[in-house]
């Protein structure tokens, strides 16, 4: 045998120059097909872990609610909250965190029965750039256009010629027919915009009926008094804005119209 031929025989052929950009296109086309689907799945799987904060923080109240050692004073089955109103709802003070409306959801924090993790929507840090709460007891801060509560909790504005005072806070009394319509927590009202030098929320007359900024517009999750929570591609929930109080003159002032009203505020 010639030993060349059998040589030249072991020989592989090499792949041409023509042949690797072919491969390297029909990778990239692959590509272009699944990352769409990746992405879908993984904004999917945000929205799920979403839901699932906002039961854990709605279960987180309702507990609260049930344990009177921590609100002796008010004999009442109530939600958390510190008694805000229509001057200081929209507080974000570090120097004192017990201000304002989302001061009921801190008090979750502060007497342990809610992490701070679950304040922090995944896809809302993505989209816009979230921060978990601090260690300590600074509330939730917004700094650097970040916040650490990309939640929002239902208005414990109290306004006694509005509506009475013991529907305002004290949800349980108005009957388990409106269980599962009131909403107490959600994803962030989008017509709430931060005032940097107030250190506050204010309600904005931008954004009217258009879905929660945490999820690009798509849709938000909200938890109800009956401890549930759900998806909802719309704001409106039997016939009621979550966003915005049943009357314009009840929701310049943070408070809600009725007892029934959702009304979410930061």
């Amino acid at each position: 045998m010639n030993p060349y031929r059998a040589a030249r025989g072991r020989c592989r052929r090499a792949f041409t120059f023509v042949e690797l950009l072919v491969v390297v296109g029909i990778l990239i086309a692959l590509m272009s097909i699944l990352m769409p689907a990746l992405n879908r799945a993984r904004v999917a799987i945000m929205r799920f872990t979403c839901q699932a904060l906002v039961k854990n923080l709605v279960q987180a109240c309702l507990h609260y609610a049930d344990d009177g050692s921590v609100h002796r004073d008010t004999p009442a089955k109530t939600l958390p909250h510190t008694n805000p109103t229509p001057d200081n709802w929209g507080k974000l003070d570090d120097n004192d965190p017990l201000t304002g409306n989302a001061a009921g959801l801190w008090l979750l924090i502060a007497y342990d029965y809610a992490p701070r993790a679950l304040f922090l929507c995944p896809e809302a840090e993505m989209r816009r750039g979230f921060v978990e709460p601090g260690v300590d007891d600074s509330g939730f801060t917004y700094e650097h256009g970040a916040s650490s509560l990309s939640y929002g909790y239902i208005s414990m504005v109290s306004e006694d010629d509005v509506v009475n005072k013991g529907d305002e806070i004290n949800l349980f009394d108005i009957g388990s027919k409106f269980s599962s319509i009131v909403a107490i927590v959600a994803d962030a009202n989008p017509r709430c915009v931060y005032n940097d030098a107030n250190k506050s929320f204010e309600i904005s007359g931008e954004n009217n009926h258009i879905n929660s900024l945490n999820h690009n517009q798509a849709g938000q999750n909200v938890g109800r008094l009956d401890g549930s929570a759900r998806w909802t591609t719309s704001v409106y929930e039997a016939d009621d804005d979550v966003y915005g109080a049943h009357q314009p003159g009840h929701d310049g002032n943070k408070v809600r119209s009725s007892a029934d009203d959702s009304f979410i505020l930061p």
